[in-house]
């Protein structure tokens, strides 16, 4: 005997009643309704509810969690979809599912469901049941996109990224950064001996994501009379570049180490600022050119845990002239107001070296320590700010 399937109740009945008895069927029935706002059990025990496109319908602190949650989900799948290259398998006009995965090499069920996924957070958009076209985000993941999208995820999928972020507790739990703990070397140590395809990638991400503020952060550079210029830590020279090209009266010195100027910028070695600039190899914890007006160091500091920031900068202060100025270019954290990107980069700069972003606070607190005065903040509109000190008289 099969079992009677069991009634469903309209909404608001809270139970069926009884058959009377010698009737075939049920006779009438009373509707018990509930108003729930007056409900007792509906203030303490049903959880506020949030819905939205990327929570549905959760109890609302756990909804607020799910971005959260659901970002390391999102960031994998994009990583994903790069190592497949997927980016460069849709067409300009909507392309079949089909069609891409064949040029992807994989199962064409899951990459509609991954690229359904990605959709979702506007990366890639559908075009009927089994297309789909770029968006302008999937757009500049492309191989020959200008903006180098893909560049920034090829960073993440990369060990020295990927891999300290995986020991982000164990760092936590100690006190040490993770990349160094993994590998038993600093980080351009590890790019140098053991992955120097990885070493480039970084390269090229900083000079598209860093240089892209170049010209920004030289508009607010007030060289104030200056005349000699070093960029500390400066690599291919793209920040001196700028600031050269807006001082014609300036001279620079671009210094790093010696593997770091392996591929400076044209204009700056044979080009129409070569005159201007002396490109000088050698390690600033060591010591640092001389008499320069202006010291400047664009996002070198965040690297490196206090004591090495004093190092550094107790060593331009002693090869300054006097009343000389040193121009940290970093982010700024706000303690009071904290902000995704700084705070995340915060922690990434302690897991692959030990480094930190800092407050203006902190900042100021390194120059008094380096025997500096700080000065002032100069604020931009980019993601980097100008921090400034002047060497004592």
């Amino acid at each position: 005997m099969g079992l009677r399937p069991r009634r469903r109740l309209p909404a608001g009945r809270l139970s069926a009643p009884p058959r009377r008895p010698g009737r075939s069927r049920p006779g009438p029935i009373t509707r018990i309704t509930v108003d729930m706002e007056e409900h007792p059990m509906s203030q303490q025990q049903t959880p506020a509810v949030a819905p939205s496109a990327r929570t549905g319908w959760l109890p609302a602190p756990v909804g607020e969690l799910m971005p959260l949650v659901t970002g390391l989900g999102a960031g994998l799948a994009l990583c994903t979809a790069c190592e497949l290259g997927l980016p460069d398998a849709v067409e300009e006009e909507p392309t079949r599912v089909q069609d891409i995965a064949e040029r992807a090499g994989a199962d064409p069920d899951l990459v509609g469901r991954l690229l359904r996924a990605l959709a979702a957070f506007g990366v890639f958009s559908p075009a009927g049941t089994d297309r789909f076209t770029h968006s302008r985000l999937s757009s500049i993941l492309r191989t020959d996109a200008l903006e180098g999208g893909g560049v920034f995820l090829q960073t993440v999928r990369d060990e020295w990224m990927g891999g300290s972020w995986t020991g982000l507790t164990e760092a936590v739990r100690t006190g040490s950064p993770a990349l160094p703990a993994r590998h038993g070397k600093s980080l351009f140590e590890y790019f140098a001996t053991d992955a120097p395809r990885e070493g480039e990638t970084f390269n090229e991400a900083m000079t598209l994501m860093v240089g892209s503020m170049n010209e920004v952060l030289a508009e607010h550079i007030d060289v104030g009379g200056a005349t000699r210029y070093v960029d500390v830590g400066g690599g291919q020279g793209t920040m001196l570049r700028a600031v050269l090209r807006r001082n014609p009266e300036l001279r620079g010195v671009l210094f790093d180490l010696e593997q770091a100027l392996t591929e400076v910028h044209e204009e700056l070695r044979t080009g129409d600022l070569s005159g201007r600039c002396e490109i000088v190899p050698g390690d600033g914890l060591r010591s640092v050119p001389d008499d320069a007006d202006i010291y400047q160091m664009r996002t070198v500091l965040h690297m490196w845990d206090d004591e090495t920031c004093v190092r550094l900068l107790r060593n331009c202060a002693r090869a300054a002239k006097p009343g000389a100025r040193i121009i940290v270019i970093d982010q700024l954290v706000d303690p009071e107001r904290p902000d995704p990107m700084s705070t995340l980069m915060d922690l990434q700069m302690f897991l692959i070296a030990g480094g930190r972003e800092r407050s203006e606070q902190e900042f100021a607190s390194l120059f008094e320590r380096a025997g500096l005065e700080f000065t002032r903040v100069v604020r931009t509109p980019v993601l980097l700010h100008l921090i400034e000190a002047i060497v004592p008289a």
